[in-house]
């Protein structure tokens, strides 16, 4: 080869060098979580989402996580988020005062009874365009729902007078209506909360999923479990909408790929099993307790808590639709494999 021709040649692949290398850099994005590292919402499922996403982005993206709140809490990852804070983000819809009003169709007792079917018939409702406008400045990733809410307390409740008067901590404000037609009254505490105003005897229970058992250490203040499905929390992951539009081809494949649907009812499976393994390592603590409503308490609490159900359809725009619609979809998860 002419001299002269090689070094030309090398110094235009030396000088394309430092392009090639900045094309394949990985563009970082922040993820805010409010869950500690060590919760299995992270290890068992957000962890595993995320190794997904950066495999299948062939190294285009890097996400990052900032645990235990360092970024945002319940009440702002919101805001935060359409600040540009970061993002991605995941939390609670009810702790978001007023935004996601059809959302709430997931905090309504006696409907669903896993995490499963109801975060598809959650993502379904997204999906089917029943709850567009609450969804409009978020680019959802996944919708999930947490499996039923349990209660729990320091003293031994089986029937409905056993909470009579009882202060019990709620998260929203579906579960506050709930409780307070049982009885109860209900104060709204963040469940990072919990622990400490229970042990502080602010609290005398609450309701809350066994999801939260562990991390929150609500097995060293509460010793008297009852399952009873009055309801459950909806949560998200979210992403900035400018932020999905500035990533490379591959990147926004990676994110389609583990967005939807079977994401969803997938993440979903995953919060129920995370919540039968808490509930089966607090059932082998000593002095723990458990208990589940008969038939006839059944009975008795649907009738007391039915009005809640009603005043939810009634001042939710297009209420009787969704909350329909979420029953079918409910059915329809129940019945695949």
């Amino acid at each position: 080869m002419n001299t002269k021709l090689a070094t030309m040649i090398t110094a235009a692949v030396l000088a394309g060098a430092p392009f090639a290398a900045s094309a394949q850099e990985a563009q970082e994005l922040k993820l805010s979580l409010v869950s500690p590292p060590t919760s299995p919402t992270w290890t068992q499922g957000w962890q595993k989402w995320v190794e997904r996403i950066e495999k299948d982005a062939d190294g285009t993206v890097k996400i990052k996580p900032y645990f235990s709140g360092q970024l945002a809490n319940f009440n702002n990852v919101y805001d935060r988020l359409n600040s540009g804070i970061f993002e991605i983000g995941t939390g609670l819809q009810s702790f978001i005062g007023g935004q996601f009003p059809g959302t709430s169709v997931a905090d309504l007792p006696f409907i669903a009874e896993t995490g499963r079917d109801a975060a598809a018939a959650l993502w379904a409702l997204y999906e089917q365009g029943l709850l567009a406008k609450e969804y409009a400045r978020v680019k959802p990733l996944v919708l999930l729902v947490y499996p039923q809410v349990a209660l729990h307390f320091k003293k031994s409740v089986t029937r409905l007078e056993d909470l009579d008067g009882m202060k019990v901590s709620v998260s929203g404000k579906v579960s506050s209506e709930i409780m307070q037609k049982l009885g109860t009254a209900p104060i709204a505490i963040g469940p990072q909360e919990v622990y400490e105003t229970m042990n502080r005897g602010v609290v005398s229970g609450a309701a809350m999923q066994w999801t939260g058992m562990l991390q929150f250490k609500i097995f060293e203040v509460a010793n008297f479990h009852l399952d009873a499905p009055l309801g459950s929390d909806a949560g998200f992951m979210f992403m900035s909408p400018s932020a999905y539009a500035k990533l490379p081809a591959k990147g926004k494949a990676a994110f389609d790929k583990a967005s939807g649907y079977k994401e969803s009812r997938d993440y979903g499976a995953a919060l129920d099993g995370i919540a039968n393994f808490q509930y089966q390592s607090v059932e082998k603590m000593p002095n723990h307790n458990f208990a589940r409503l008969s038939p006839a308490e059944t009975e008795r609490w649907k009738k007391l808590v039915a009005p809640v159900v009603e005043g939810w359809v009634a001042r939710t725009e297009n209420g009787a639709k969704i909350l329909e619609t979420y029953k079918a979809e409910v059915a329809k998860s129940a019945a695949m494999k």
